[in-house]
């Protein structure tokens, strides 16, 4: 005798475009000190797919901005993970300065 699987919808993952990303990425006012944080912060989980959770915690040690850029997370379950940043992303975000100068940008400093 078989037992019938549960009927349930799964519901699709969404992603932003393209159009949604630039729209997000322009939304920080980058004349202020918070919109720069703000924009890189937004700029760098765009580009690596880290979690929010996983980016409130980086600290300085865990960002390597050299010539293979990459943050280090810890997430889901304490797996541990390196995620690739582009150079452009390294190299024009408020990020490089901020980590140059000892700035605390999560919540993880």
């Amino acid at each position: 005798m078989a037992i019938p699987t549960k009927r349930y919808r799964h519901e699709g993952i969404s992603y932003l475009d393209l159009a949604e990303i630039r729209a997000l990425l322009r939304a920080p006012d980058r004349s202020l000190w918070l919109g720069r944080r703000d924009h890189a912060l937004l700029l760098t989980m765009v580009q690596t797919g880290v979690r929010v959770s996983e980016l409130t915690t980086l600290r300085v040690r865990d960002v390597n901005l050299a010539t293979a850029a990459h943050v280090q997370v810890t997430g889901k379950g304490s797996i541990c993970r390196s995620r690739h940043m582009a150079p452009y992303v390294a190299s024009r975000t408020m990020l490089r300065k901020a980590l140059a100068a000892g700035v605390c940008v999560g919540t993880g400093c």
